[in-house]
């Protein structure tokens, strides 16, 4: 059994409005958001080797010395706006032979190695066929103008009786090669989801996140360690 960590990498990929432009090279605590994913795999024992998988081979200056990684070469053609995040896989699979890949993105800078653990020991051992990171809310929720999980027909429910709304997170997801070759996405037919608190499955993209992100780790309240 394979197990290999994928982390795709594009420097002229454009992102939703209020993004930072550059953000997984952007410094966070001293170091590019591109130095945590990897930093992060580094530290679970089940996977064997981690990947770069870019067409910016520049990109190997902004990694931290210690960090083990291999720099991948991927087609020019999947830096296009147009290309989807299973296009990228799926190249990745034609030339990396693994039976399970952890996909991670440079932008979760506070995601636990324990977390990926318990995803990846969930789908290894065949009850579910991928895993994602999630966050529960329970609060009104809306979507497209209109109510998502509430009824007011009868008055406003008490919020303990609302039911939960799932969000994904793009932090991490964990899959097998016979699920993403079956179905054709990250999250198959029968996912484990590992809910997560609002810090850890924090996405950093705006300006306000990456303050926010200083604070937790400028205060301890997240340890960054090299260990």
């Amino acid at each position: 059994m394979k197990i290999v960590a994928l982390v795709p990498y594009w420097s002229n990929y454009t992102y939703e409005d209020n993004s930072i432009d550059g953000r997984d090279t952007m410094l966070l605590s001293g170091k590019s958001l591109l130095n945590y994913p990897l930093l992060l795999a580094n530290k679970i024992k089940d996977i064997d080797s981690t990947y770069i998988f870019t067409n910016d081979n520049s990109v190997e200056s902004t990694i931290q010395d210690h960090l083990k990684f291999e720099l991948l070469h991927r087609d020019q053609n999947l830096d296009s706006q147009n290309a989807t995040i299973e296009d990228i896989v799926s190249s990745f699979l034609n030339v990396i032979d693994c039976d399970f890949v952890l996909l991670l993105h440079p932008s979760s800078p506070f995601l636990q190695p324990e977390t990926i653990s318990d995803c990846i020991s969930k789908v290894v051992s065949g009850n579910f066929d991928s895993a994602f990171i999630a966050r529960r809310e329970k609060k009104f929720a809306w979507f497209r103008l209109e109510r998502l999980n509430y009824d007011t027909s009868k008055g406003t429910p008490h919020l303990s009786n609302v039911e939960p709304i799932i969000l994904e997170s793009t932090a991490a997801y964990f899959f097998s090669r016979n699920s993403f070759n079956r179905f054709k996405t990250r999250i198959g037919q029968k996912p484990y989801v590992k809910e997560v608190g609002p810090f850890e499955g924090m996405v950093v993209s705006s300006k306000e996140e990456l303050k926010i992100s200083e604070f937790l780790l400028d205060s301890g309240f997240f340890v960054d360690s090299k260990q």
